[in-house]
């Protein structure tokens, strides 16, 4: 008798076992899980933001190393300021050709801007000569050969300092000593004009303050080591203020400029079709220096054009 093979039974597959379902976060966690990524992303910008300021504000670091000269020319004298540990602060003054003791000359203290030193200053050097005014340039702390660390409180107190002790010379006429900066260097002789009044004050491309920069880059302004808030002391100076700005400007909007204008009580205002780092641009030259002498003539500060014969030229250097 024949007998058949039963089947085989069917190979039994493995239970695939299924991972649970993920529950979805309700909408208000997954809103706070976000908010605190902000928040903590915003703290650590603020952090980055408060130790990186002075990166920002004084950027030294890509300024021109100063000339193998100490010296502009050799009429120049190097002032001297010790800081501590051995490290000083210098600072340029350039008699005038005319200046002597007996027939003492006008002083300009010149500030330049953040990106510069004063080895890059021709420009106003030869423009103030020209109009027969000594001229004093101090440089900021950690700038070409300044030692030190820079901040407004020290850049202030260095400014101060080389005021005081340039006006113990002879040959500076203390009652026609003014102050000219630029850009960051109108701030700074916004700030040295709170301490030592000037004859009158010249602002080349100011800002109002720094802390409408900060809000631009949502940065609480509470954490601004250095403020120079020209717009909260220009409306206290009595005396004249002119103030250039370049209509283009595209570091220092022209705002700026035009709000200064409305808080300055004696203020003359010049725009020029420039941006900013060409300030006042390659053909305003001549128009800029004849604005600035006509600025001095009408406060007294040099004799008038046409008491001494042809105006002499200045070129941009």
């Amino acid at each position: 008798m024949n007998h058949e093979a039963a089947p085989s039974p069917p190979p039994v597959e493995p239970a695939i076992e299924t991972a649970p379902k993920m529950k979805k976060l309700p909408f208000k966690q997954r809103a706070m899980r976000q908010i605190r990524r902000l928040i903590i992303m915003y703290i650590c910008w603020c952090v980055l933001l408060f130790f990186g300021q002075r990166w920002v504000i004084f950027p030294d670091y890509v300024t021109p190393e100063p000339g193998p000269e100490e010296k502009y020319d050799n009429s120049t004298v190097v002032l001297t300021r010790d800081i501590g540990d051995g490290e000083k602060v210098i600072a340029w003054y350039i008699p005038s050709p005319s200046a002597r003791k007996g027939v003492p000359s006008p002083l300009v203290v010149y500030f330049h801007g953040n990106a510069e030193i004063i080895d890059t200053q021709p420009f106003p050097i030869e423009m103030y000569r020209n109009l027969n005014c000594s001229i004093l340039l101090p440089e900021y702390r950690s700038y070409g050969r300044s030692k030190g660390t820079p901040s407004e409180k020290n850049i202030v107190d260095d400014a101060i300092y080389f005021h005081d002790e340039i006006l113990k010379r002879p040959e500076v006429d203390h009652g026609r000593v003014f102050f000219h900066g630029r850009s960051l260097g109108a701030a700074v002789a916004a700030q040295l004009a709170v301490h030592r009044t000037p004859r009158l004050l010249i602002l080349g491309s100011p800002f109002t303050s720094i802390r409408p920069f900060a809000r631009r880059i949502l940065a609480p302004t509470f954490l601004l080591r250095s403020t120079f808030d020209t717009d909260r002391v220009l409306p206290d100076f009595k005396f004249p203020v002119l103030i250039q700005h370049g209509v283009d400007d595209d570091i220092v909007p022209i705002s700026h400029g035009r709000k200064l204008k409305e808080l300055a009580k004696d203020c003359t205002y010049v725009e020029y079709q420039c941006m900013h780092n060409d300030f006042p641009g390659d053909n305003n030259a001549e128009q800029y220096f004849s604005d600035v002498r006509a600025f001095l003539e009408k406060n007294v500060i040099v004799r008038n054009s046409r008491d001494e014969g042809s105006r002499p030229t200045v070129r941009r250097l």
